[in-house]
């Protein structure tokens, strides 16, 4: 049997790329041993472990300076030692960002690389991550692609993909929806849902309620998710705006949620107008509840919605246009049945996780033959 090592920069599980890995782990474990290395021990692992996978736990950063030269190679020796004796065919590297550490094994252990881009990179005129030492690239978006394309010609395209026994219609009228549980029926609900980060467009989503609320005088706003650890500022910053503008009474901050599904089932709109994105993930999660969705020309989200069709885009920063979107939605539900209809047919032909998992082992039994 053909053996894999994945590698994750994470042990938590708050950002959509290690929801992905589990996705991809599940649908090829039955043809492939496989061994996943995480930074640390935690819900990622654990589930993992459920899986029946094995686990090894290391801090996969790769940096230039100095002072972390040492530990670096300490690290590199004990992988190097551990994944001889498990005698790898291919190393696939979860993020781009410890591409560099998976790059290094891969040489020293004579075997390819998968890297898996999740991300926008703010450095591409030296290749800072390693990608043209990648046997083959998977690229989230046309966008993150573009960006990789000087470094490594041979990359593939892979949406991401999401669970519809996971994120159906269904739990749109659910029992235990967290609308339900947070007592706002009777109120038309707009929520943001991720890691709280300026780059996520938090304060254009709170500027955008201004205007909601004049508007619409049963409109709650939900903040499902939190900052990264020593970001905590941020989400400061974010209620203090909201107290400012004297909309405390209408927003609801959750914290981080495990059954985000529910979060985004209980939705009336999901408002999500981010800076700039890889992807999206949350999109296709909105599009598989039949939550109608209202984002930014911020590079991924381009890809995933045809404006004024199955969701609506508007320019960066601009919230008045988000606003009327989000108002359009309120007072044409024709309009938002459609929205939704369209939304939710997409997702069945482009962004189910079977789809994504398929698309990906095809390119590692490519690489692997």
């Amino acid at each position: 049997m053909r053996r894999i090592v994945f590698l994750s920069g994470a042990g938590v599980l708050k950002e959509g790329g290690e929801f992905s890995l589990i996705d991809v782990i599940k649908g090829i474990k039955e043809g492939y041993e496989i061994l996943c290395i995480c930074k640390a021990k935690g819900p990622l692992s654990d589930i993992l472990t459920r899986e029946g996978i094995e686990t090894l736990f290391c801090d996969l950063k790769w940096s230039r300076k100095f002072k972390y030269f040492f530990i670096q190679y300490i690290n590199f020796i004990y992988l190097y030692l551990k994944l001889r004796k498990f005698r790898p065919d291919l190393i696939y590297s979860n993020s781009g960002r410890v591409n560099p550490f998976a790059a290094k094994l891969a040489r020293r252990l004579k075997v390819s690389l998968i890297t898996h881009v999740r991300d926008l990179f703010d450095e591409v005129d030296r290749d800072k991550y390693c990608f043209c030492q990648s046997s083959k690239v998977i690229a989230i978006s046309k966008c993150v692609a573009n960006l990789i394309k000087k470094h490594n010609q041979s990359i593939r395209v892979i949406y991401n993909g999401v669970d519809p026994e996971k994120f159906s219609q269904a739990l749109r009228s659910s029992q235990d929806s967290l609308r339900k549980r947070l007592k706002l029926n009777g109120y038309f609900l707009i929520g943001n849902i991720g890691t709280i980060a300026y780059r996520k467009g938090y304060f254009e989503f709170a500027e955008a309620a201004k205007d909601v609320s004049k508007a619409i005088p049963e409109a709650r706003f939900l903040i499902v998710g939190e900052t990264l650890p020593g970001r905590g500022y941020i989400l400061e910053e974010l209620k203090a705006k909201v107290k400012k503008d004297h909309l405390e009474d209408r927003f609801i901050f959750t914290g981080f949620v495990k059954d985000v599904q529910r979060a985004i089932a209980s939705l009336d709109v999901l408002l999500f107008p981010p800076r700039y994105e890889a992807f999206g993930r949350v999109i296709i999660e909105a599009f598989a509840c039949s939550v109608p969705v209202v984002s930014t020309y911020s590079g991924g989200p381009e890809e995933v919605i045809e404006n004024g069709k199955d969701g609506f885009l508007c320019k960066i920063g601009d919230t008045k246009a988000m606003a009327q979107a989000v108002i359009d939605l309120y007072q044409n539900r024709n309009l938002c049945t459609r929205i939704s209809e369209n939304a939710h047919k997409k997702f069945l032909e482009r962004f189910t996780i079977d789809r994504t998992v398929r698309e990906i082992r095809s390119v590692i039994d490519e690489t692997i033959s």
